[in-house]
């Protein structure tokens, strides 16, 4: 006899973006296409300027973005930029403020054919300690995964299923994130269900993580 399991949510105890009040961008912001896997270099050279970009998903799978600079600018880079990603409703989703060093995201899950939004811009606005004409290189990377979770799945209606004697992958963007599972139990007996985090190193900007 099969049965259902539901129920397999995992919420956000462990975070891997920055704590704060999300928001959404302005619509009249312009956003440049993208394309996942290649540099994009650019800069910021007023307080106010917001860099936004926009990417469409190429594989199913999961993506990170890493944000990148001359090291030799390090002095020049102040308080350095803000990372913000962004829905394709430009609901903001993650957020990673005073980036002043080589950075690495956590992992997203976008399904494949979904828009993304990115923006960059100074992690103070003051044009005394913004990282003024010093260039980043931005790569939104996309990798190809069929064990890895596809968002959204924050709902039980909306839940990724697990194959039999399978498992799953996945990521939480923030605080809010909760992430959905189904599994077809094939016959009567018992079920285990293992939980493990790998990789999971606290973000800087975090603070005091709670269980």
């Amino acid at each position: 006899m099969k049965k259902k399991l539901m129920g397999l949510a995992f919420g956000g105890a462990f975070l891997a973006a920055s704590l704060g009040v999300f928001g959404s961008v302005k619509a009249e912001t312009t956003s440049e296409d993208i394309t996942p896997n290649l540099n994009v270099v650019r800069s910021i050279e007023d307080k106010d300027q917001i860099n936004l970009y926009k990417a469409v998903i190429d594989e199913n799978g999961y993506q990170n973005i890493t944000l990148n600079f001359d090291a030799t600018k390090k002095d020049d880079v102040n308080n350095g930029w803000t990372l913000k990603v962004y829905d394709e409703n430009k609901e903001e989703l993650y957020q990673v403020a005073g980036i002043k060093s080589q950075f690495t995201s956590a992992n997203f899950a976008f399904a494949k054919g979904k828009t993304v939004y990115i923006s960059i811009e100074s992690g103070i606005k003051s044009s005394l300690f913004m990282p003024k004409g010093v260039e980043y290189n931005l790569n939104f990377h996309t990798y190809a995964d069929s064990e890895y979770e596809i968002e959204n799945n924050n709902k039980y209606i909306d839940a990724n299923e697990i194959p039999t004697g399978g498992a799953v992958k996945g990521s939480l963007l923030n605080k809010d994130d909760e992430d959905y599972f189904v599994y077809q139990i094939p016959e009567s007996g018992y079920t285990n269900v293992s939980f493990e985090i790998v990789d999971f190193v606290p973000n800087k900007n975090l603070g005091r993580l709670e269980p």
